[in-house]
């Protein structure tokens, strides 16, 4: 995560604000309700990058236990990303 610093430094005694945080992907699950079936994909906000949507509990369940790697192979790849380097 990357921090900055407020301009001209802070009062005596007082902490600088802390950076905000910012979402920069998802994952999203919806677990199914009504007959619908679980769904989950992952989205990342900095670029139109989307996967596509998987549906039922074991597709699901596969899909989260490997969205870290996932996400990690999009953000090494992820436009956005590579126009800011």
């Amino acid at each position: 995560m990357t921090t900055s610093s407020t301009v001209g430094g802070t009062a005596p005694g007082r902490r600088a604000p802390a950076p905000r945080p910012v979402i920069v992907a998802n994952l999203v699950v919806t677990f199914g309700e009504n007959g619908r079936p679980p769904q989950a994909h992952y989205e990342c906000h900095r670029c139109p990058y989307r996967t596509a949507t998987v549906t039922g509990r074991r597709a699901v369940a596969e899909f989260t236990a490997t969205a870290t790697e996932g996400a990690a192979a999009h953000r090494s790849a992820c436009p956005a990303l590579q126009e800011s380097q």
